[in-house]
Parts: C-alpha cells; sequence; structure tokens
C-alpha cells in the first residue's frame, strides 16, 4: 500500500516575522518607559530630560545600553525559559544564559571603545585629573558586564516563570474544560439510549396485546425524542424549565398509555418556572426509576411527583411504593448517572436525599437553578 504524506499549511515567513518584531518593539517600548521611570525615580525631578546636550551626553548611553540589555531580557523570556522548562534541562537554561549575557558584554565592550562612549569604559582617573583616565581592561569590564546581565536575568527569569504558570493554569483549566465537555456529553449519550430502552420496552408490551394505544404511545415517544435530539443547550449546557416540564409531562403520558387505568400517579408542578433554566434529562431518572421499580396501582400509595419552584431553588419529591418481586432496586444506570451529572453541574449547588426502606423508595432533590 502506498503510504500517504499530510502536508499541513504553515504560517507566511511574513507574518512570523512581522509577529515578532511587533511583541520585540512592543516590548522594548515598555522597556524604555521603565529605565524612564528608573531614572526619575534617581533623580528626583525630571530636570535635564529637556537638554539636548544630556540627551546627546546621557540621554543615548542609557537607550543603547537599555537596547543591549533587553537583547538579554528578550530572547530569555520568549525562547530561553520555555524550552528549558518544556525539555526540564534547567542546566541547559543557566548555559545559554550566560552565553547569551556574554555575547552581548562583548557588544557593549565594542561600544564603549567608541569615541562618544569612551567615558564608560573608564575606571578611574589618575590623582583625579579627567585628563589621565584609568580603562577597564577586555576581561575587568566583561566581569562588570556579567553582573549587570545577572541583574537582567534575574528579571528575565521572575517574568518569564510567571508567564509560564500563567499559561499553565489556563491550559490546564482548557484540559479540565475539555474534559468537564467529554464527560457531559458520555453521561448524556448514556442517558437517551436508557430511556430508549425502556421506553421501546413499553410500546413492545403494548404491541403484543395488540392495543389501540399502540400508535399513540410511538407519536408520543417520537416527541419524546424529539426533545432529546434538538433542544437546544445554552453555553452552560442548560434548556428552559418549561420545556423540560413538558417533557416531563409527555414521559408520563407515554407511561399512562402503557398502564391505562392501573397507573396511580400523583404529578404536582408548584411555582413559576418562566425564564429559568436547567441542565437538560436531569429530573427524569428519577421518575423513570419509579415507573420501572414501583407499584403504581396502589390507591392508597401513589406513585407521587411533585415539583416546587421558590425563586431560584427547585425542589423535586418523588415516593414510590417498592415492588418487591423485583430484585433490580438500584435503579440501574439511571441514577448513577444522574449522580455524576449533578457532580458536574451543580457543584456545591445540589443536595439529593434518598430514603431506601424496605417498602418505599423516597428521593428529595434540591438544586439551586442560578449560577
Amino acid at each position: 500500500m502506498a503510504s500517504i504524506t499530510y502536508r499541513y499549511p504553515s504560517l507566511p515567513l511574513s507574518f512570523a516575522y512581522k509577529k515578532w518584531l511587533t511583541r520585540f518593539a512592543g516590548g522594548y517600548l515598555l522597556w524604555l518607559v521603565a529605565i524612564a521611570l528608573g531614572l526619575i525615580a534617581l533623580k528626583g525631578n525630571m530636570q535635564g530630560f529637556g537638554y539636548a546636550r544630556w540627551w546627546y551626553e546621557t540621554g543615548s548611553v542609557y537607550i543603547l545600553w537599555g537596547f543591549l540589555n533587553y537583547l538579554v531580557f528578550f530572547p530569555l523570556v520568549w525562547f530561553v525559559i520555555p524550552t528549558g522548562l518544556q525539555s526540564k534541562r534547567y542546566w541547559q537554561m543557566i548555559v545559554h544564559t550566560y552565553v547569551l549575557i556574554l555575547l552581548v558584554g562583548c557588544i557593549k565592550y565594542l561600544a564603549v571603545c567608541l569615541p562618544r562612549f569612551e567615558y564608560v569604559r573608564v575606571s578611574h582617573y589618575i590623582d583625579g585629573d579627567e585628563n589621565k583616565p584609568v580603562f577597564f581592561s577586555f576581561g575587568r569590564y566583561l566581569v562588570k558586564t556579567i553582573f549587570t546581565g545577572t541583574f537582567v536575568s534575574v528579571l528575565a527569569y521572575g517574568w518569564g516563570l510567571a508567564a509560564n504558570w500563567i499559561r499553565g493554569e489556563k491550559q490546564r483549566k482548557e484540559l479540565e474544560s475539555k474534559k468537564r465537555e467529554a464527560e457531559l456529553s458520555f453521561l448524556r449519550m448514556q442517558v437517551n439510549p436508557h430511556f430508549l430502552f425502556n421506553s421501546l420496552n413499553s410500546i413492545y408490551s403494548l404491541s403484543l396485546k395488540k392495543s389501540d394505544d399502540t400508535p399513540a404511545a410511538v407519536l408520543k415517544l417520537s416527541e419524546l425524542m424529539r426533545y432529546m435530539l434538538y433542544e437546544g443547550e445554552d453555553e452552560q449546557h442548560r434548556v428552559s424549565l418549561v420545556n423540560e416540564i413538558g417533557y416531563l409531562k409527555n414521559y408520563i403520558g407515554l407511561q399512562q398509555i402503557r398502564f391505562r387505568d392501573r397507573l396511580l400517579v400523583e404529578f404536582l408542578v408548584e411555582g413559576e418556572p418562566d425564564g429559568k433554566k436547567i441542565a437538560p434529562l436531569l429530573l427524569v431518572p428519577f421518575i423513570e426509576n419509579g415507573f420501572k421499580h414501583g407499584i403504581l396501582s396502589d390507591a392508597q400509595h401513589p406513585f407521587t411527583i411533585h415539583l416546587l419552584i421558590e425563586g431560584d431553588r427547585l425542589i423535586l419529591h418523588v415516593k414510590n411504593r417498592k415492588n418487591l418481586d423485583n430484585k433490580d432496586h438500584a435503579g440501574g444506570v439511571g441514577l448513577s448517572n444522574v449522580r455524576k451529572r449533578l457532580e458536574l453541574l451543580y457543584p456545591s449547588r445540589h443536595q439529593l436525599t434518598i430514603r431506601d426502606s424496605d417498602e418505599f423508595y423516597e428521593c428529595d432533590l434540591v438544586l439551586f437553578l442560578s449560577q
């Protein structure tokens, strides 16, 4: 079989140059501002900044040496530190740092050899006479630049490590968000087949009896599936509470078609659901559990479903008498699934209380809908 080579588009070189040039220039402007503020702090005033002679003799030195120090700072922040942290070769970071400092130190020495900047190379004057200067040798001046470069590199490492931590936190949050999205999608996929399986069982039992209610049950199921497939969620994975309650009513209606007069269910909604939102298919597992495991024809103990909305608080109360002939009392996939969804979607904003006695199964869910 012939191998296939994929070619991925790369950014144009001009775009990359402009990106790094903009980043370099912007950083250097901030660097100059920091130098200017430092000079003002040292002088205590702004005298001298308005004179051309000061700029010629002193200001140009600060600008040039500031630029040369920035040639140490910029590569450290954007290349040496990120690469070293990624590869975890910390000793290479130190080596590259001091190689960079020495290279810039050599450039500084070449600059101070120019007549205009020669006074920067002066070590001292013989007998205090400015006409008898003693200059730093190359080695001594290089040692001097190492101290300056070390100070600049400390600033660079502080900046670079802080920036790396911020980027790491951002990436960690993005990964957590993607993991949460994937887990929610997986849990949502579990809800749909589980519900569909139980509903099809109900319709199948109707078809075996050749019930005239079978077409109505199929239509009701199609309405429920339409809601599950096409009800739009917002960015926080929520849908209208009004629509969710309508879904519950349709689900109970489907079960009423199945059980006819044998179904004794009390479904009550109190409060105002308009304008409120909830995670989709979050309540139905509690109701589905009652239909699957409960006795539904006891007039003294009907299947009770109460939904109360008080402000931003939603309270669901479900109670059913247990069918002792059914050995599966745990609720199967549905309730374990909904517990995980509650932990993901409503952390510290929900309270689930389940009372499972020998005769009754009772559940109270309190949700705080507001974010």
